[in-house]
């Protein structure tokens, strides 16, 4: 009953106005996974001279940064608010594969995969963080009452947009690689998506923030 007060306390302007928001917020983050992660990572660390070694890091560095959510969980908790650190996560996400293109011409390859893992796990950390506290913020933004029917057509917009994004990507590649300036394109790629990083930061700037509905954190023995 409390709960259902609390989502009629907001302004229903401001809900339709932050639900708009995440939709778009979602896009533009999805399309920055799209550029910066799957076969154009690997091309990336192929290029660099990456073994198998550096193929296992690939693989292990996103699933230590999600187990990383179980502690980030009791921070969403804690924290009186989530705009401020989900805008910085997202930041810091665009600025360090933003870093990775000037450092490629900086470094020699040995060198530039070590400092590429190091900006890599940085980006995914933050990732986690900011994945649990948009996960508090759009449960107490998006009414029970509409949940599953927006979430269903924000889905939708979402992998409407990342298939032609990565059908245009895989093209714009292809015509680079074929030219003999694979790297080029790949950088590009990862400027893009740091591009649409900062953006889906910003948009989250504008997205509104409802009163948090208070949930006392459990231990962390009762997530094992």
């Amino acid at each position: 009953m409390g709960k259902e007060n609390e989502e009629g306390s907001a302004q229903p302007g401001s809900v339709r106005r932050g639900l708009a928001i995440s939709t778009w917020q979602g896009i533009f983050t999805t399309l920055h996974i799209t550029c910066c992660q799957g076969l154009y990572l690997t091309g990336f660390v192929t290029l660099l001279g990456g073994g198998s070694v550096a193929f296992g890091l690939l693989a292990a560095i996103p699933l230590f940064a999600g187990a990383l959510q179980i502690v980030t969980a009791q921070l969403a908790c804690r924290l009186p608010f989530r705009r401020g650190p989900s805008v910085i996560a997202l930041l810091a996400v665009g600025c360090a594969w933003f870093l990775t293109i000037p450092l490629t011409h900086l470094f020699e390859s040995r060198q530039m995969l070590a400092l590429f893992f190091l900006l890599f796990a940085l980006s995914q950390c933050y990732m986690a963080i900011q994945a649990n506290l948009w996960m508090s913020w759009i449960s107490d933004l998006v009414p029970s009452r509409i949940r599953g029917r927006y979430f269903a057509f924000r889905g939708m917009m979402i992998s409407g947009t990342n298939l032609v994004v990565a059908l245009l990507a895989g093209l714009f590649l292809d015509r680079w690689k074929g030219d003999g300036r694979e790297m080029e394109g790949i950088l590009i790629l990862f400027g893009v998506g740091a591009f649409f990083a900062v953006i889906s930061a910003l948009l989250l700037v504008y997205q509104h923030e409802p009163p948090k509905i208070r949930v006392e954190p459990r231990p962390l023995i009762r997530y094992l």
